[in-house]
């Protein structure tokens, strides 16, 4: 049938053999209540949408299966406490809700879907400001330092804490008086605009430098490409404290950065290492991920954007994309930034029950110098003017979706 995506029986056909006579009778069930209903895959999962719009999607695990409604409060009214979905962990037919109830919520999911009801984005509450410390409120309430503070006043909680925990990390006084100095200077300096670009909604798109205190929303946006994705061959779900390290640790030396809305992190993109011998300096492997509910706005361009213009203030030449195939998306985005495809290796990870070809993706940052400099660890600028001002730049820029 046109309306049937031919990854679903792959799927299927991959899946547990207890698992194939659930997904079946969902698919099958689908179709009946809704004929128009579309089949695409998403997050490695079997997706029903209608009109345009996600209906309900299901999966199948080693030992059970799961089933959901997209817009899960309005159609079931409360939330399974295991498994994927609504109904629990599913190990055979019976273990779901009678044919005509399953119809019935099939059928209030399509007439919310008539009715434009889309589905709620939880708010995450805005961090405080945080607490200047002493030595550095007394300077910055003199005079002299006027333009620092109405920069500072100008910033997000986020951007002002980047400073504190910077000074805060000094080991000793001396090295905290420096820092202090710094920090001056670079406020003074800084346009009053940085970081504090305030969008239709009257929210603070902000793209700005991951901090550890991220690594819930970071874990979360990771979680189902790890979970049911191939965008990344990790197969154990890392744990919050390990995200954290891992931000720690990066930081020291390659840019990681956040899409932050009001307090939300909605998107994170890094550089990484590309191979460990020092020849292999001047090239980084990108990464991005954005959450579900924020794409097709334009948000991945930008940061993206953003991330190769600070690894380009590094001295890095080369940025390198590594993609599942076929990756329609990721291959989009990276062919709009302007990379290149540069090979495939064939059959190179297994996950998901089957073996996948790998895209490599190749941008040109820079000239290659005949005696290159090296390159700059992202801890030695990451609080400076030139970034901030780079970083606003980019948060404030159109919005071009990809097509």
């Amino acid at each position: 049938m046109a309306n049937h995506d031919p990854r679903f029986d792959t799927y299927i056909a991959n899946a547990a053999e207890f698992a194939g006579p659930i997904l079946e009778h969902l698919r099958e069930l689908v179709h009946a209540t809704c004929p128009e209903a579309g089949e695409s895959m998403k997050w490695g999962m079997p997706f029903f949408s209608h009109r345009g719009t996600s209906l309900c999607m299901m999966a199948a695990f080693k030992q059970h299966c799961g089933f959901g409604f997209w817009l899960a409060r309005e159609v079931v009214g409360e939330t399974s406490e295991g498994g994927m979905g609504q109904f629990g962990k599913l190990t055979s037919v019976k273990d779901l809700p009678s044919k005509p109830r399953l119809t019935a919520y099939l059928r209030k999911a399509m007439a919310l879907n008539e009715a434009g009801v889309k589905l709620a984005r939880p708010k995450t509450a805005a961090k405080p400001a945080p607490t200047v410390p002493d030595d550095l409120s007394a300077l910055l309430a003199q005079k002299k330092h006027a333009a620092a503070r109405k920069t500072y006043a100008g910033f997000s909680p986020a951007a002002q804490r980047e400073y504190i925990d910077w000074i805060a990390e000094a080991k000793t006084d001396a090295t905290r008086q420096k820092r202090i100095a710094s920090t001056l200077e670079w406020l003074a300096e800084a346009s009053s605009e940085t970081g504090n670009i305030r969008n239709a909604e009257g929210t603070w798109p902000m793209i700005r430098i991951a901090t550890v205190e991220d690594a819930d929303a970071i874990h979360a946006i990771y979680a189902p490409s790890v979970i049911h994705g191939t965008a990344t061959f990790e197969t154990a779900l890392p744990g919050v404290e390990a995200m954290r390290e891992r931000i720690r640790s990066r930081l020291q030396h390659y840019p990681w950065l956040v899409w932050d809305e009001a307090g939300e992190v909605l998107a994170y993109a890094y550089a990484g290492r590309f191979r460990e011998r020092a020849a292999y300096d001047w090239i980084a492997e990108t990464s991005i991920y954005v959450h579900a509910h924020a794409q097709r706005r334009g948000i991945a361009r930008r940061l993206y954007g953003a991330l190769l213009d600070v690894m380009r203030l590094q001295g890095i030449n080369q940025a390198v994309g590594v993609i599942t195939l076929p990756g329609t998306v990721s291959v989009a985005l990276h062919e709009a930034m302007g990379f290149t495809a540069a090979g495939v290796w064939r059959q190179c990870g297994y996950k998901l029950g089957q073996w996948w070809d790998v895209g490599v993706w190749q941008m040109s940052l820079q000239p290659a110098a005949a005696s290159p400099s090296p390159t700059v660890p992202f801890a030695q600028f990451r609080h400076s003017p030139r970034l901030h001002d780079l970083l606003a730049d980019a948060a404030s820029a159109p919005a071009t979706p990809l097509p």
